[in-house]
């Protein structure tokens, strides 16, 4: 069954799918669609995050390698329809088919053994039916008693797409925190650069000299200047006649000339784009 629910609350995707490690796909308010396994929800921050296996590399799985996962954390508010893969439905109803199979081969195998076991005992003589039927009573009692056994002990569904599908998940490693916080600072002095690389009102002739200055030269923004190794500053228009040493800085030809022949460069390349 195709069941597509419009989501917008962690209570209604929790009470349509209860089972973690559920095969889910989820349509979100952009069109995406998103496949994987309920690894975890969040009620707090609420979220859904769901696993998901990566494509080997080459697309051909090398036996004795462990498959690697990718998590991919889903705003619930942003779920717009979830359904449950067909691949999965396709799965069970084979397996539904095999189980209803085995049944009826079953079935007819001990309806020619009953069939068989009463012909015998119509041509054999009162003695031997006598002794026959005791030993049918006794083979029934030990089928009876095998049963009942059988039937008191739970036997696993093997229908059931939740079956031991937990173990399916990626087990919780622990977390070194330490290693958290260096990842944190990294990440935040690699943001603070990129938005000190983006000049603030200035045109897009002048990001596109710093940026490719930037490429061979260190080079930061002073206002609308771009400021070179923090001995030369080009102001606009940013030309080799605005090339000028910084205020304070010994005035050192070989480092504007430098600077200039870069420039002059950089900019022939940007018009002929």
């Amino acid at each position: 069954m195709q069941n597509q629910l419009a989501m917008s609350e962690l209570s209604l995707l929790h009470s349509q799918f209860p089972h973690l490690a559920q095969w889910v796909k989820l349509k979100l308010e952009n069109g995406e669609e998103v496949e994987g396994q309920i690894f975890t929800y969040d009620k707090i921050s609420n979220v859904v995050v769901l696993q998901q296996k990566c494509k080997p590399e080459n697309g051909v799985e090398i036996p004795g390698t462990h498959p690697k996962y990718n998590f991919r954390i889903v705003k619930i508010s942003y779920i717009k329809e979830i359904s449950i893969p067909s691949t999965e439905k396709e799965t069970a109803t084979t397996e539904n088919e095999k189980s209803n199979d085995i049944s009826k081969t079953n079935e007819k195998a001990q309806s020619n053994s009953t069939k068989s076991k009463n012909d015998t005992k119509n041509i054999s003589n009162t003695s031997s039916s006598t002794k026959t039927e005791e030993n049918n009573n006794e083979t029934t009692d030990t089928i009876t008693s095998s049963t009942t056994e059988g039937e008191s002990k739970p036997k696993k569904n093997q229908n059931d797409p939740y079956s031991n599908s937990l173990s399916t998940l990626v087990p919780v490693c622990p977390v070194n925190i330490d290693d958290i916080i260096n990842k944190e600072k990294k990440a935040l002095k690699e943001e603070f650069q990129r938005q000190n690389r983006i000049g603030v009102g200035v045109t897009e002739e002048a990001q596109q000299i710093f940026d490719a200055l930037s490429k061979t030269m260190p080079c930061s923004w002073n206002n609308k200047s771009i400021v070179v190794m923090d001995e030369v500053t080009i102001s606009p228009p940013y030309n080799a006649e605005s090339c000028k040493m910084v205020p304070g800085k010994t005035v050192q030809e070989s480092i504007i000339e430098r600077v200039q022949k870069v420039l002059e460069l950089e900019k022939k390349k940007i018009k002929r784009k």
